[in-house]
């Protein structure tokens, strides 16, 4: 076989291509380079300012979302069709109980649905009022209806402790509660609950308010208000409790089943409350010191049966029922 021979142009050999040489660096231009890019350490202060004005960023972010929040839902709960009338507060006409007498005098029997005697605000002694501003809302007299710092505090006291420990309704909001809106512990409620407050506050005077309360809360055993109350636990009207009887009337409404003087499982609990109230009253001016130091040295004295001969007369307490019945309807 013969060999082709190559054409000189095939022949020619391709040009060598010389990788470029690497040039020796000059020493630390690594390190100049790096510094360059490095960014600069900070201090300690440069870090606070920064970690602040970060935190200072989120926090107003955080606080704008919670305020928009906060109002969405104050407008949805705040409709007026959904929330009820404070207008019928105006002309407040509780239940009260009836009580039969004898010619002599004693209570022979009662009808009722619930056992409550109405007292106006006159009737009742400026020490009483003191004592349950006192015990239950000391900063009364200065809000509209709402302790913002009150339950600010609940708020974080109830975090801190993943229970519910302290409330932060005020009188007002009590008596829109007890009177308005129903028991069930929904954001709903609370929303409406705040928002009928302020309103109540607008509608009607602080003593309007008061009276209403007086009236309206239960302390246990089947009472409502304070008269009856006073009857019930002291043998009583309200007009003539001393500051000491009205601490313990002002310390059972936070929890009957707890504080009631009538249980002797409670004697401690009830003693401890009504120190508590009247510490309360003397911070407040509402009594002195001394006074306050008397009731605490003196022990609790509930009276047993405020009625012994209820119940000794069943058949006139019918003709009672039935002659009421003929000229009031039931």
């Amino acid at each position: 076989m013969q060999a082709t021979a190559k054409s000189p142009a095939s022949r020619r050999r391709r040009p060598h291509r010389r990788t470029p040489s690497r040039r020796p660096k000059p020493p630390g231009s690594n390190r100049k380079r790096r510094a360059l890019t490095k960014r600069p350490k900070l201090s300690n202060g440069q870090r606070f300012l920064f970690f602040l004005k970060w935190s200072a960023l989120i926090g107003l972010v955080c606080g704008a979302v919670g305020i928009a929040v906060i109002s969405a839902m104050f407008w949805h709960y705040g409709s007026d069709e959904g929330l009820p009338t404070i207008a019928k507060l105006s002309d407040y006409r509780p239940n009260q109980v009836v009580r039969i007498v004898s010619a002599d005098g004693k209570a022979v029997g009662e009808i009722y649905k619930e056992r409550r005697t109405y007292v106006p605000f006159e009737r009742i002694p400026k020490h009483v009022i003191g004592a349950f501003i006192a015990a239950e809302d000391a900063g009364f007299y200065e809000h509209k209806g709402i302790a913002y710092m009150g339950m600010l505090r609940a708020l974080f006291v109830n975090l801190k402790t993943g229970k519910r420990k302290q409330g932060a309704s005020t009188i007002t909001q009590q008596v829109v509660k007890n009177l308005l809106l129903s028991r069930e512990r929904t954001y709903k409620r609370k929303f409406q609950e705040i928002i009928l407050a302020r309103r109540l506050e607008k509608h009607l005077s602080k003593e309007e308010i008061l009276t209403l309360y007086a009236n309206e809360i239960f302390f246990g055993h089947g009472r409502y208000g304070i008269q009856e109350a006073a009857r019930y636990y002291f043998g009583k009207n309200v007009e003539e409790l001393n500051p000491g009887e009205a601490a313990v009337l002002a310390g059972v409404p936070n929890g009957p089943s707890l504080y009631s003087p009538k249980k002797k499982s409670n004697a401690k609990r009830a003693k401890n409350r009504q120190i508590y109230v009247l510490t309360q009253m003397v911070r407040a001016g509402v009594i002195t010191e001394a006074e306050g130091q008397q009731y605490v040295d003196e022990p609790i004295k509930v009276i047993g049966n405020p009625y012994p001969t209820i119940g000794e007369a069943p058949e006139w307490l019918d003709v009672a029922r039935t002659q009421l019945e003929k000229r009031l309807g039931k």
